[in-house]
C-alpha cells in the first residue's frame, strides 16, 4: 500500500478514536459527573442548613434549661422553694405530721445545724416532737395567731397593710423580740409571693438564725428558722444542678464561682472541663452567652454577682459531621448509580431486551430534567428555610414595634385622663367662680372623679377642712390626712401668694416651705396633669388642681387624686388594652403587672407557660424572644417590660402553625411548579417520541410489506425532514425491490425447470442465491437422445450486474447451434466473445465456466474448464476422491479464451461433483474457511447413489458449518453413475 494512503488511514483512525473518546467523555460528564456535582452541592447546602437549625435548637434548649435556675439566684429562694415543696406535700397527706417528721429529719440530716422548726397542729397546739424551740410557749402561741391571721388576710386579697392588722399591732413588740430586731410586719407576705419572688424573711442580723419561713394551713402550720451558713454557701444551687442533671442525659448543667472560674462544678462530662473554662472566660471578656467549642455547645449566664451558671450539650450526634454524612450519601449514590448503569447495560446490551424508543426518550428527558429540578429543589429548600427565619424575624420586629406602641399609648391615656379631669374642674370653676362649693357641687365632683378609680382622693379647702377623703376597696385614709392637709395648705397659700414661715420643728411645714424645697415651688408646673409622685416610701401617680379663680389667685379648694402606680397601669390595661380589636398580632397580645396574678385579657389566665414568660419579661431590660405552648399549640413569643408602664410586662404570641401554613403554601406552589415541569417534560418527550415513532412505524409497515412481497406499498410523506427523505428513499427502494423481484422471477426461469432423466446418469443440480439476483449459472440441455450438455458458471460479484451477465450467458447458450454444442471448445469461444465484448462498457465482469458433454452410450464425459473450480470425482468403491485439475482462465479476461479439456469415463459407483466457490470459501463463526479438503471428506462420507439425496446431505453439512448463512451464491451439480 502507498505510504500516503497509510498516513491518511492512520489519521482517520486517530480522529475516529478522538471522536469516540469525546463522545464517551461527554456522556460521562452529562450522566455522571454533572449530576453528582449537583447532588453534592445540594446535599452540602442541605446538611449545613440542618446543622445550623440544630445548633439553634440546642442553644434554645440550653437556655430553657438555665431558666429553671434563674429564679433561685440566691440560697434564700432555694430554701424557700424546698420548704414550700415540703409543706405542700404535707398538706396533701392524710397525716401531715407523720410526713413532716420524716421530711424534717431528712432535711436536718442533709443540712445539719441549719434549721430549727416550730410546728402547730390544726388546733394551733405545738407538736412537741417536731418543734426545736422548747421555750417561750406563750410567745409561740401568740405567734401562731399572728401568722394565721396574716395568712387569711393575704388569701382574701385584702389590700389593707399587714402592719395595720389588729392582731399584728397588739403583738408586734412581743413577736419582734422573739423573731428579730429588724423584723417588719410588711415582710410577712414574702413566703406567699409567686414562685420567682417567694423568699425567706430577714428578721435579725446578729442572731445565728436571721431568716425564717412560715406557712399555715387548716391541717397543719409550720415555721422554720434558717442559719447564716445556709445562706452563705451555694449548697442549694449545687443540689438544683444535681437534680437537673439527673433528669436529662443530653444536657449537662453546671456552675462556677467568679473567683474560681478555672474550677467549674460539673456533675458529669468532666473530660470537657477545659472547654467549659474557655467558654466561661470568653463570657467574662465579651458577655457572649453562646459559645461553640470543638466538642460542645455551651450557654453561659450570670446567676448572681458571684456565680455563673452554664449548660452544655456534647456534639456526639452525627449531624455535627456533615462531611461524613455527605461522603456516605455520595458513596451510596455512586454505588446505586453504577449498579443501575450495569443493570441497564446488561439488559440492553447483553440481553438486548426490547425497550421502546418512546420510553427511552421519556427517561432521557426525565433524566435531563432531573438535574435542574435537583438544583431548584436545593435552592427551594434554602429559600423555605430562609423564608421561615424571615417570617420569624418579621414577627419579632412587628411584635416589638407593637409592644412599644402599646407602651406609648399609656402616655396618651394619661393625657386623655388629664384633659377629662381638667374639664371637670374647669366646669365647676366656671360655675362657682370665687364662691365656695355647695354640697351638691362637692357630691357631683366626687361622683365624677370616682369614675377614674383613684386609690385615694381628697378635697381640702383653704381652711384645712377635708370635704372628702376616700380610698379604693374600703381602705382607710387616716394615715394620709395629716400629710395631705399640710400639703394642701402649703400649695393653696403658695398659689394664692400668701407668705409662709416654716416651723423648724415641723417637718411637714418645712417640706412645704417654698424657701426650703422645690416641691411646692414647682406646683404650678405639676398641677393640672398626671405625674409620678413619691408619697411616703411609695411612688404613686398623682393629679392635683385648685378650685376657685386661679387666674385671680383665689384658690378655695385643693383637689388631690392618687393612684398606686401598678393600679394605674392596671386601669389602663382594663379600660384600653383589653378593649382593643383582637385581630392580627393584637389577637395574641397579653399583659401582666409585676405584683399581680391577673393576665389581661383574662382568656389566658390558665396558661402557665404564658405566665412564666411574662415573669421573665418583667425581669428583662429589653425584648426577649422564645416559644411556648398556648391554647394547645406552639407559639412564638415576644416579651417586653414597659418603659412608661414600668410595672407591666407585655407579651405577643403568634401561632407557629401560621408560619408553617405560609411555608406549606409556598411548598405547595413549588411542588406544583415541579409537577408542571415534569408533566411538560413528559408531554414534550412523548411529542418528540411521536415525531420519531410515527415515521418509524411507517418505515416498519413498509418493511413488513416488503417481507410479505407487497411491493405496491408506499409510505405517505408528511414532512420534508430527515424522516421524509428516508421515506422517499424507502419508497424508491420498495419500487426497486419490486423490479428486482420481477428480475428474480425472470432469472429463476433461466434455470432448468426440472431435473433430467438421462440414464445411466443420475443428474441433480441446485443454485442458492444470497441476494435477490444471483451471479451463479447452471444449465442442463439435451442435445439429442444420447448426448447432453451440462454447464456451470460463476459471474464475479452479485446483484444486477452479475445477473445481467448471467442472463447474457444464458442467451448465448440459447442461440448456440447443435454443432457448437457438440464442440465444447467452439461453444466456449463463442461465449467468450460475448463476454469479452462487454469489457469496454459498464458491465465489466469475468465469468468462470465449465462445459460438460455427456454421452450415455459410453458413459463418457468431455469436460471443458474456463477458470472454474476443479471438478471432484468420487469413487464409492475405492473410497477415494480426486480433483480433476484443469488449469485455465475465466472467460472475458483476455482477447482469446484460455480453457482446458479432458475426458472422463464414469464407472458405476462414481459421481462427478461440479460446484461454485461459494461452497468451499464459506467461513464458520470463528472465521475458518470450509475448503476443498472438507468438501472431499464430506463427499466421500455422504455418498449416495441418488444424486438429490447426495446433494441434500452435502448442503446440510454446508449449512451446519456456516451457521445457516452464507456469504456467497452457491451452486452444485452432481452427475452420478449409480450401480445397478
Amino acid at each position: 500500500m502507498r505510504p500516503d494512503l497509510i498516513g491518511e488511514s492512520l489519521q482517520k483512525s486517530i480522529k475516529s478514536r478522538i471522536a469516540s473518546l469525546l463522545q464517551y467523555a461527554g456522556l460521562v460528564f452529562c450522566f455522571f459527573v454533572f449530576p453528582l456535582f449537583v447532588f453534592n452541592a445540594s446535599l452540602a447546602s442541605l446538611l449545613d442548613l440542618k446543622l445550623n437549625n440544630h445548633k439553634h435548637q440546642v442553644y434554645q434548649q440550653l437556655s430553657d434549661r438555665l431558666k429553671l435556675l434563674l429564679p433561685y439566684n440566691d440560697e434564700r429562694r432555694y430554701y424557700s422553694f424546698v420548704l414550700q415543696k415540703i409543706f405542700n406535700f404535707a398538706t396533701q397527706q392524710s397525716d401531715p405530721a407523720a410526713y413532716l417528721e420524716k421530711a424534717i429529719t431528712r432535711l436536718k440530716n442533709n443540712h445539719p445545724g441549719r434549721f430549727e422548726f416550730i410546728v402547730w397542729d390544726k388546733s394551733g397546739k405545738v407538736i412537741e416532737k417536731l418543734t426545736d424551740e422548747k421555750r417561750f410557749r406563750f410567745v409561740v402561741n401568740k405567734l401562731y395567731l399572728v401568722l394565721k391571721e396574716v395568712t387569711n388576710h393575704l388569701a382574701a386579697g385584702n389590700p389593707e397593710e399587714i402592719k395595720k392588722l389588729t392582731v399584728v399591732k397588739d403583738n408586734f413588740n412581743l413577736i419582734k423580740h422573739f423573731l428579730g430586731r429588724i423584723f417588719l410586719p410588711e415582710t410577712l407576705n414574702q413566703p406567699y409571693l409567686a414562685d420567682d419572688q417567694s423568699s425567706l424573711i430577714l428578721a435579725d442580723y446578729g442572731k445565728t438564725r436571721p431568716y425564717f419561713w412560715y406557712h399555715t394551713d387548716a391541717k397543719i402550720s409550720m415555721l422554720c428558722f434558717i442559719a447564716w451558713d445556709a445562706i452563705a454557701d451555694t449548697r442549694g444551687l449545687h443540689n438544683m444542678v444535681k437534680a437537673l442533671n439527673a433528669g436529662n442525659k443530653d444536657i449537662c448543667v453546671g456552675l462556677a464561682s467568679i473567683h474560681d472560674l478555672s474550677n467549674p462544678y460539673l456533675c458529669k462530662n468532666a473530660h470537657v472541663a477545659n472547654e467549659v473554662i474557655m467558654a466561661l472566660a470568653r463570657y467574662e471578656n465579651s458577655s457572649e452567652p453562646t459559645i461553640e467549642t470543638a466538642n460542645t455547645q455551651i450557654v453561659v449566664q450570670m446567676h448572681n454577682l458571684q456565680t455563673r451558671i452554664f449548660a452544655l450539650h456534647l456534639k456526639n450526634d452525627e449531624i455535627y459531621t456533615p462531611e461524613i454524612i455527605r461522603l456516605r450519601a455520595i458513596t451510596q449514590a455512586v454505588v446505586l448509580y453504577l449498579l443501575t448503569g450495569l443493570l441497564l447495560y446488561f439488559n440492553f446490551k447483553v440481553r438486548r431486551a426490547f425497550f421502546s424508543i418512546r420510553w427511552k426518550l421519556l427517561l432521557l428527558f426525565m433524566y435531563a430534567n432531573l438535574a435542574p429540578i435537583t438544583v431548584l429543589g436545593a435552592i427551594s429548600y434554602d429559600y423555605l428555610q430562609s423564608r421561615k427565619v424571615a417570617l420569624r424575624n418579621e414577627f419579632q420586629l412587628e411584635s416589638a414595634r407593637l409592644l412599644r406602641e402599646l407602651d406609648s399609648r399609656f402616655i396618651i391615656q394619661n393625657e386623655r385622663y388629664t384633659r377629662q379631669l381638667n374639664s371637670i374642674v374647669d366646669s365647676i370653676n366656671a360655675e362657682s367662680g370665687s364662691q365656695l362649693l355647695n354640697t351638691q357641687q362637692i357630691d357631683r365632683l366626687k361622683t365624677a372623679i370616682l369614675e377614674y378609680r383613684p386609690s385615694e382622693a381628697f378635697l381640702v379647702d383653704h381652711k384645712g377642712v377635708i370635704h372628702f377623703g376616700i380610698a379604693a376597696n374600703g381602705r382607710s385614709v387616716s394615715h394620709s390626712i395629716s400629710y395631705v392637709k399640710n400639703l394642701a395648705d402649703a400649695i393653696l397659700k403658695f398659689q394664692s401668694r400668701i407668705i409662709v414661715t416654716a416651723d423648724k420643728a415641723d417637718v411637714l411645714t418645712k417640706i412645704s416651705d417654698p424657701e426650703h424645697t422645690d416641691f411646692v415651688r414647682n406646683s404650678i408646673r405639676d398641677s393640672r396633669k398626671i405625674w409620678p409622685m413619691s408619697i411616703a416610701d411609695k411612688m404613686k401617680m398623682s393629679y392635683w388642681n385648685m378650685l376657685g379663680k386661679p387666674d385671680e389667685y383665689i384658690n378655695n379648694y385643693f383637689l388631690l387624686l392618687l393612684w398606686d402606680e401598678e393600679e394605674f397601669q392596671r386601669i389602663f390595661l382594663d379600660q384600653y388594652f383589653c378593649r382593643l380589636p383582637r385581630n392580627n398580632l393584637m389577637a395574641g397580645a397579653f399583659a401582666r403587672t409585676s405584683n399581680g396574678r391577673q393576665i389581661f385579657p383574662d382568656i389566658a389566665k390558665n396558661s402557665n407557660e404564658l405566665t412564666a414568660f411574662l415573669k421573665d419579661a418583667a425581669h428583662s431590660s429589653g425584648n426577649i424572644y422564645g416559644s411556648l405552648q398556648f391554647a394547645g399549640q406552639a407559639h412564638l413569643a415576644t416579651g417586653w417590660r414597659g418603659k412608661n408602664m414600668n410595672s407591666t410586662s407585655f407579651v405577643i404570641v403568634y401561632p407557629i402553625s401560621e408560619i408553617d401554613a405560609e411555608i406549606g403554601k409556598i411548598t405547595r406552589h413549588i411542588f406544583a411548579g415541579a409537577a408542571m415541569s415534569i408533566i411538560l417534560t413528559i408531554i414534550i418527550a412523548l411529542a418528540v417520541a411521536r415525531q420519531f415513532l410515527v415515521p418509524i412505524k411507517s418505515l416498519s409497515a413498509a418493511a413488513t410489506a416488503v417481507s410479505l412481497r407487497d411491493y405496491r406499498h408506499r409510505i405517505d410523506i408528511a414532512d420534508q425532514d430527515e424522516f421524509g427523505h428516508l421515506g422517499q428513499v424507502m419508497n424508491r427502494m420498495i419500487e426497486g425491490l419490486g423490479e428486482l423481484e420481477i428480475a428474480k422471477i425472470v432469472q429463476e426461469s433461466l434455470f432448468p425447470e426440472k431435473q433430467p432423466n438421462f440414464l445411466p446418469f443420475d443428474i441433480y443440480g441446485q443454485s442458492v442465491a444470497t441476494t435477490t439476483l444471483a451471479g451463479d449459472y447452471y444449465d442442463l440441455i439435451e442435445i439429442d437422445s444420447n448426448r447432453m450438455s451440462v454447464m456451470i458458471g460463476d459471474v464475479a460479484g452479485h446483484g444486477i450486474a452479475a445477473a445481467l451477465i448471467m442472463a447474457m450467458a444464458k442467451a448465448g447458450v440459447k442461440m448456440a447451434k447443435n454443432e457448437e454444442m457438440l464442440n465444447g471448445g467452439l461453444f466456449i469461444e463463442e461465449l467468450h466473445k460475448i463476454l469479452y465484448s462487454l469489457k469496454d462498457g459498464q458491465l465489466k465482469r469475468m465469468m468462470t465456466f465449465q462445459y460438460l458433454l455427456l454421452d450415455k452410450t459410453s458413459a463418457s464425459v468431455n469436460l471443458y474448464n474456463a477458470g472454474h473450480c476443479y471438478p471432484l470425482l468420487v469413487d464409492s468403491r475405492s473410497r477415494e476422491t480426486k480433483l480433476i485439475e484443469l488449469v485455465s482462465m475465466p472467460l472475458g479476461v483476455d482477447q482469446s479464451p484460455q480453457y482446458s479439456h479432458c475426458s472422463v469415463n464414469l464407472q458405476p459407483g462414481q459421481a462427478l461433483i461440479l460446484y461454485t466457490d461459494g461452497f468451499i470459501q464459506v467461513k464458520n463463526a470463528t472465521g475458518e474457511i470450509y475448503g476443498r479438503e472438507r468438501l472431499m471428506h464430506a463427499a466421500l462420507h455422504h455418498y449416495h447413489k441418488n444424486s438429490e439425496s447426495y446433494y441434500n446431505a452435502l448442503y446440510q453439512e454446508y449449512l451446519d458449518w456456516s451457521g445457516k448463512s452464507s456469504g456467497d451464491d452457491c451452486t452444485m451439480i452432481i452427475i452420478g453413475h449409480p450401480e445397478s
